[in-house]
């Protein structure tokens, strides 16, 4: 993607959501998507048991492998939705989880699986499901600091896997305190650094959408989605890109970690009031409103909540509209011009885009998740 093309990319992120407002009006000169559900699995299914889907991934057959983060295996399900077999369970040895969330992904033949509280990487074959090897996720410090936590891994077509480490801030943090990073690591098959520092960042405050309290000994984490977050993807040549929720800054590298794109957007998301920390005050409880009076609360939600690509490197980016029952998409071509948007429920969160099929999770409160496939449409 080029520069001029990401720089439209971002310009019209910023014509389409407004400045500072929760008013969102839709871009009429956008073509519409029609996403038609034709397909929905279920995490009570029989063959699955009560599990709780947590990410997925899908291979180029259309088979659909799902992160199962209550029984800690991975289902996998034929493109008719048909339980064909479960990888992996709890536990600490090979092929074994300890932690399995939305980091799943499928590069070429292998599906690769991380275990953040294992610190592994665990490699699956496509071809008959087996275990291929695990990777001891590489300990280390970049100028005297460590460099914290696997927080997200991104295979590349070369078998190289780039790691994003981050270093949360933790109890009370302040703005004022010490800079924490937030690293890119390449590393191989067998966990040795091809590139400790690949790109570093200074981690956003506080980091990875989330609330802290600590009160002696115990401590409290809440989710709430307007703490500003860096959303990262890559396409099918193994080209990093970067984006950071709060700001619509988007940043690409090559191969070689060279900066081939820079675009800073002024655009704010709309602001956040005392209504929404009422709001979500209500639904947390008591507790929530004093982590908030301990680490403070943000002015703005972010601009944008998600972003991937598709097999034909469209980006595809989920706007922040707080508040509504629909969130709004909006897709851009290869060449980065802005040319379709849509709207899908907000308990639908979407992982994989491929061969015109748009693969989701459903998670409606007090329910437990659903898979759902889309029929694309695209004028």
């Amino acid at each position: 993607m080029s520069y001029n093309s990401l720089v439209t990319l971002v310009l019209v992120l910023m014509l389409a959501v407004g400045c500072a407002s929760k008013s969102q009006s839709p871009n009429n000169s956008l073509e519409q998507i029609k996403l038609t559900e034709e397909l929905q699995i279920s995490a009570n299914s029989a063959e699955a048991l009560a599990g709780d889907f947590s990410g997925l991934a899908v291979d180029a057959r259309g088979d659909i492998y799902a992160a199962d983060s209550r029984l800690m295996k991975i289902h996998l399900f034929s493109p008719e939705g048909e339980y064909i077999d479960s990888l992996g369970r709890e536990g600490e040895g090979p092929g074994e989880f300890n932690w399995l969330d939305s980091q799943i992904k499928i590069q070429s033949d292998t599906l690769f699986a991380l275990d953040r509280r294992n610190w592994r990487i665990t490699m699956f074959s496509l071809a008959d499901q087996v275990l291929a090897g695990t990777i001891d996720v590489p300990k280390s410090k970049v100028n005297g600091a460590d460099l914290g936590s696997p927080k997200e891994i991104l295979p590349r077509p070369n078998g190289d896997i780039m790691v994003l480490y981050v270093k949360p801030h933790l109890k009370d943090p302040k703005e004022t305190g010490a800079t924490r990073k937030t690293t890119v690591s390449v590393i191989d098959k067998s966990g040795k650094f091809v590139e400790k520092d690949f790109l570093q960042f200074d981690t956003l405050f506080p980091t990875d959408q989330k609330l802290i309290h600590m009160d002696g000994a115990s401590m409290s984490v809440f989710t709430a989605p307007f703490y500003p977050d860096y959303e990262t993807a890559i396409d099918r040549q193994g080209h990093l890109y970067i984006g950071t929720s709060d700001s619509l800054l988007l940043r690409g590298y090559d191969h070689a970690g060279r900066l081939t794109d820079t675009l800073t957007g002024s655009f704010q998301g709309p602001f956040l009031d005392q209504a929404d920390i009422d709001s979500i005050s209500d639904e947390k409880g008591e507790l929530f409103s004093k982590v908030v009076q301990k680490v403070g609360s943000p002015t703005h939600w972010p601009a944008f909540q998600h972003i991937l690509l598709d097999g034909a490197n469209r980006a595809w980016i989920q706007l922040v509209d707080p508040g509504k029952q629909q969130q709004r998409w909006i897709v851009f071509s290869e060449d980065g011009k802005p040319g379709w948007e849509f709207a899908l429920p907000t308990h639908v969160k979407l992982y994989a885009v491929q061969k015109g099929k748009a693969y989701g999770i459903s998670q409606i409160p007090e329910e437990l998740p659903t898979i759902i496939r889309y029929n694309i449409a695209m004028d």
